[in-house]
């Protein structure tokens, strides 16, 4: 087959591979996408397991990661909704254009539509009616950045179609009324952040928009929008007010893409009567009070039209648009006014473009460019004699007498060309962008070298060798030979040649136009070989590199098996033999001779009756053999037979069967000798028997495949000695809650304890420790798994139960010098048992404590039986109180505090701030608790208050007692804090409730962190919500109607204060 070459340079080549490699070896995780693909995009890491939502598995992309895209069309949405679009993403590189069995970025097919190499991938807006642009996406992709995610060049987009997006919405004239008006194909917003994607080997075709119907580059808004195009062409897209092609719009901001080697053919800004001036037929570059200002280096402009600027028009009425192009060429684009460029200036707006190495033919002639307040610089440009509307620079020429191109619809030099070789002698090919009139990509906008013989010519493509390459066959197989020629015009003959291959395939020479290539068994998918070839021209010759892409087809793998196996016996006198791999099939017997029987191309069957060496040959859907082979043998051997016995040769009372094993490799048949009960059953397939009585046995080995047998046999005996058991100490007492070491006769192999309870213990140890009264079992079993038991008796004396305390656990005294008697604090104990008390510093004999100092002293009491035994102890406390406790007290902010009065009355209320019914305190968990007591404990004091003592005595009387203030002490910064903040207010309306809704208003919290509880009288929390953020008035309203009828707390806490109010639900 023979194919017109894509052209590329070795440097080219060794950059792309390296980069792939590269990009390979960063990638973190491979997702792989194609129409037919049902997983999920999480787990889609390969093509067997891939999924069909291009976005969802760009979605869960991490930075670094890639996404593999298969042919096929794929689009933003299953509905109609035009919003939908495709995004890109930071640090994920989105590939298309592979066949769904590649494994490596380098096995994609070739992708580059400029050089008619388009994408077979894909991205398509057409999602309502088919063929209808009313009803399709606004945008195919629409990536949107801004000053927190914005959008950087490791968000790559290569090797896709992009077409059918209709950026169409609004009736306007202004690009920034609506961003759905703006880049059909892609959109990139800046939106005051970035948004600068990479686009590689894409073609963008068929798409409109108002503006840059096939992409939309906007910098509005103090924004960046200036992506990096490589290898895209723009064909066929239709802007309906500028840029039929691309639109860069740099108001209020920055849109200056980088284009390099990039197409722009038959793009049109369509005049209509609502907007009857179009501009830009391919870029309208916007510059008002921002910068657009692209850098466009070996780019080509064919047959693109519009009002004004057939191909650009560059705008800066009252901004900056200095498009930068160089090496480009302009044939055949037309306009009213600027058949190929217009430039708008302004007061205060420079339109300057800068054209270098550049060519313009037939693009209006004395109308090719128009100027309005702007100027074109240019350098080493060929122009018509008839051009005029540019500042005249260095080396241009304007007096070619023929077209400089091959034809009218080709930007390619034609042999004598007045371009060739007159570009800048002091341009020089750099390895990578930025790229200047002096520092040019390594290759051209086709593929070419773009310096070919010393200095480089004008134009977007250079002059260089047209190769034709041939490779027959192709596709071919794995393992086959290809012959490959390459042959060479538009130079000087003779030609040399330097053909190079990749690892995996052998080359029959390599400085010819001819040579034969033998490609290896394990290779499959696309390879690429190269061929330098050299004219004669002298000193400096033409020197262009093909590349031929081979199709590899992996021939299938065939396997050949015998059935029923592969020896021939004495019972198996034939085989039949099966293949797979591919019909026809193709028997034969290694050195020929008889042995086949019959064979079956067709099925891939064949019959057998001889030993050898047999082998078949599979021919696959691809025309791909493959083979395989088996060895068939031949065995009268009888079987060499052996007979264990497992775990032993002898049976005990652990042991009542046994299980036979035999060897022999066969099929084996059981008997005991002499006849009689004893094999219970028998595997002939496994070569096992169990066995249940003394005796000999015997096996007879059968060989499946041969038919030979032999015979072995085995004697088994018996052992069910009985072990001897006895459990020491057989009969003992301990107090509660100790424990007795109980031990059975050691020797034998395991014991198995019982007792009360369900106790056991089961095991080597032949000991237990025990805790309850009863009597124990010890089951014991010797190493032939005979049995004895032993018994042994314990009791566990009981435990007092603890002392009773009267009338509580906490009681309170007057500080004395007297001791006090602590028995009267606890119930007598039970006869005959007695009493023990205990302080911090151990046994208190006698029982009394010193009450000299006021205090909180801690004591317990146990209960002693009449056998010894300890009952748990009882602790409780003594509070020893001064007479009259001080009437002020200052403390810091947050510490807890305990007011105690004289523990006389009957019972006690504690009121605060004031001595009605609305001060008295109830206990509240974390703030106070002991509100009924002669001891107050404020948990954590907040604030000065005043407290007072109410008690009550046995005949309803009652005293006061207080003040005791409460003053918060100059604690350190806490006190600038507390003279400062506002306080935390609780208001509630109304109370009592009504209709089981609780509604109120908490103030002095204001920007602080808010908790708001509802407790029960326990302190326990009914309902509860927090505010990170609490309003200066924050209100609540709670439904309350699963609460019960009576009294509830509402608490409200920041982190510095708290409030309590008293809540009634009737």
């Amino acid at each position: 087959m023979t194919h017109a070459l894509r052209l590329t340079t070795a440097v080219l080549l060794v950059a792309f591979l390296t980069a792939s490699t590269y990009q390979t070896a960063l990638a973190q995780v491979t997702r792989y996408v194609s129409t037919t693909g049902i997983s999920d995009p999480v787990t889609a890491f390969s093509w067997a397991t891939s999924t069909n939502n291009l976005q969802w598995a760009i979605d869960v992309s991490s930075a670094g990661d890639v996404v593999w895209v298969a042919a096929g069309t794929y689009k933003p949405t299953a509905t109609t909704n035009r919003t939908v679009s495709f995004s890109m993403k930071n640090g994920v590189a989105i590939y298309g254009g592979f066949r769904g069995n590649e494994t490596a970025l380098n096995q994609r097919p070739a992708v580059n539509p400029v050089t008619s190499q388009p994408s077979n991938t894909i991205l398509s807006g057409d999602i309502g009616t088919p063929g209808d642009p009313a009803d399709n996406s606004f945008h195919v992709i629409s990536n949107r950045g801004n000053t927190q995610t914005g959008l950087t060049n490791t968000a790559m987009l290569d090797g896709f179609v992009i077409t059918a997006g209709n950026a169409v919405t609004t009736n306007t004239s202004n690009p920034n009324d609506d961003l759905n008006n703006s880049g059909g194909g892609i959109y990139n917003g800046a939106f005051g952040g970035t948004c600068n994607p990479t686009i590689r080997n894409c073609l963008f075709q068929n798409n409109f928009a108002l503006f840059g119907a096939g992409m939309g580059n906007d910098g509005y808004g103090q924004g960046t929008a200036s992506p990096q195009l490589t290898n895209c062409l723009f064909q066929n897209n239709t802007a309906f007010t500028s840029g039929g092609a691309l639109f860069n719009n740099g108001n209020f901001g920055t849109s200056s893409p980088m284009l390099t080697n990039c197409l722009f053919r038959a793009n049109i800004a369509l005049p209509s009567v609502s907007v009857p001036t179009t501009s830009g037929g391919a870029i309208y570059n916007l510059g008002a009070q921002g910068r657009s200002s692209p850098v466009l280096t070996n780019c080509g402009f064919l047959a693109n039209r519009a009002s004004v600027g057939g191909a650009m028009y560059n705008d800066a009425l009252s901004g900056l648009s200095e498009a930068q192009l160089t090496n480009c060429a302009f044939q055949s684009n037309s306009a009213t006014t600027g058949g190929a460029i217009h430039n708008q200036g302004g007061l205060t707006g420079v339109s300057r473009p800068a054209l270098a190495n550049s060519v313009f033919w037939n693009n209006g002639g004395t109308n090719t460019f128009s100027n309005d307040e702007a100027s074109i610089t240019t350098a080493y440009c060929l122009f018509e004699s008839a051009v005029t509307g540019y500042n005249a620079g260095t080396g241009n020429l304007t007096n070619a007498a023929a077209s400089p191109f091959k034809n009218t619809t080709s930007i390619a030099l034609t042999a004598g060309s007045a371009a060739i070789n007159v570009g800048n002698p002091a341009s020089v090919t750099t390895a990578s962008s930025p790229y200047s009139a002096l520092a040019l990509p390594t290759t051209d906008l086709v593929g070419n070298p773009r310096i070919v013989q010393n200095r480089v010519d004008m134009g977007a493509v250079e002059y260089t060798l047209s190769l034709l390459t041939a490779a027959n066959p192709n596709p071919i197989c794995a393992g086959s030979t290809v012959a490959l020629s390459v042959t060479a015009s538009e130079g000087r003959s003779p030609y040399s040649y330097t053909w190079v291959a990749p690892a995996g395939i052998s080359l029959s020479g390599t400085s010819t136009s001819a040579v034969s290539a033998s490609v290896g068994g394990g290779l499959s998918g696309v390879q690429t070989l190269t061929v330098l070839v050299a004219d004669a021209t002298t000193p400096t010759p033409l020197v262009n590199i093909g590349l031929v892409e081979l199709l590899v087809n992996a021939r299938s793998a065939a396997t050949l098996s015998a059935t029923p196996g592969s020896v021939l016996g004495c019972a198996q006198t034939i085989i039949a033999l099966t293949a797979t791999g591919g019909a026809p099939y193709t028997f034969t017997r290694l050195g020929g001779g008889a042995g086949i029987v019959s064979q079956n191309t067709t099925q891939g069957t064949a019959i057998i009756n001889a030993p050898g060496t047999y082998s078949v040959v599979a021919t696959g859907a691809s025309g791909c053999t493959a083979s395989a082979g088996v060895v068939i043998t031949q065995n009268r051997t009888p079987p060499g037979a052996t007979l264990t016995a497992i775990p032993s040769a002898t049976l005990t009372c652990a042991q009542a069967s046994l299980t036979l094993t035999a060897t022999g490799n066969g099929a084996y048949a059981f008997s005991r000798v002499g006849g009689g009960a004893g094999i219970v059953t028998q595997n002939a397939l496994a070569g096992t028997a169990v066995v249940n009585a003394a005796g000999t046995y015997s096996v007879t080995v059968t060989n499946t495949t041969t038919g030979c047998f032999s015979t072995t046999t085995l004697a088994i005996s018996q052992n069910t000695a009985t072990p001897l058991a006895i459990l020491s100490p057989a009969s003992t007492s301990v107090c509660a809650p100790g424990s007795v070491t109980l031990t059975a006769t050691a020797g034998a192999a395991t014991y198995a304890f019982s007792g009360p309870g369900g106790f056991s213990q089961n095991g080597s140890n032949n000991s237990i420790v025990v805790s309850q009264s009863g009597s124990y079992t010890v089951l014991v079993t010797g190493a032939n798994g005979c049995t004895a038991t032993g018994t042994a008796s314990v009791t566990i004396q009981p435990r007092p139960s603890a002392p009773t305390l009267t009338p509580g656990t906490t009681f309170t005294t007057l500080n004395s010098t007297t001791p006090f008697d602590l028995t009267g604090l606890v119930q007598p104990a039970t006869p005959p048992n007695t009493l023990a008390f205990y302080s911090m510093g151990g046994l208190l004999s006698p029982p009394n404590a010193n009450v000299s100092t006021a205090g909180i002293q801690s004591f317990s009491v146990v209960q002693i039986s009449a056998f010894g035994c300890f009952s748990p102890d009882t602790p409780f406390s003594l509070t020893v109180i001064s007479p009259l406790p001080p009437v002020s007290y200052t403390l810091c902010r947050g510490d807890q505090l305990v007011l105690n009065v004289l523990p006389s009355g009957g019972r006690y209320e504690w009121y605060k701030n004031g001595q009605t019914a609305a001060n008295k305190l109830l206990d509240v968990v974390g703030v106070q608790r002991g509100t009924t007591t002669a001891s107050l404990t404020l948990v954590s004091v907040q604030t000065n208050a005043t407290y007072y003592a109410k008690t009550f005595a046995a005949n309803s009387s009652f005293s006061w007692s207080g003040p005791f203030a409460v003053v918060i002490g100059n604690c350190g910064s806490r006190v600038g804090t507390e003279t400062t903040e506002a306080s935390l207010q609780v208001r509630m309306s109304p109370n009592p409730l009504i209709a089981n809704t609780l509604r109120a208003t908490v103030s002095g919290a204001g920007g602080q962190r808010l908790t708001l509880q509802l407790l029960d009288l326990q302190g326990k929390p009914v309902l509860e919500q927090t505010w990170p953020e609490a309003a200066e008035q924050q209100a609540v309203e709670w439904n309350v109607s699963q609460q019960p009828a009576g009294m509830l707390l509402l608490r409200a806490t920041t982190d510095r204060q708290s409030q309590t109010v008293k809540v009634l639900k009737e």
